[in-house]
């Protein structure tokens, strides 16, 4: 989807950052600035994250006599080798005062 041409068609103001991260304080400025809602589409990485640093990616234990507990593992084992680093686009909109 093009999140900056929705934001534009939607009547706000908005930019792309990609690739130009070391912009965004800038970028920042300029939405803080704008009297209309404003929004920054930039590239993140929706399945790269820090173990436990989700709220839904609950730890399981590593170690139980329980095969419900032992399959649940292997499975959530198996989804982290398999995340990847597949590249989304986000949005992120202020509205104007």
């Amino acid at each position: 989807m093009d999140f900056l041409s929705h934001v534009l068609s939607l009547g706000a103001e908005g930019e792309g950052l990609c690739p130009r991260w070391q912009n965004l304080p800038q970028a920042l400025a300029r939405a803080r600035a704008s009297d209309r809602s404003y929004g920054l589409v930039m590239p993140v990485q929706a399945y790269t994250w820090l173990e436990g640093s989700a709220g839904w990616d609950v730890g399981i234990p590593e170690v139980s006599e329980r095969i419900d507990v032992q399959v649940a593992r292997g499975l959530q084992e198996s989804e982290k080798r398999t995340r990847g680093s597949r590249e989304v686009t986000a949005a992120l909109v202020r509205s104007g005062s």
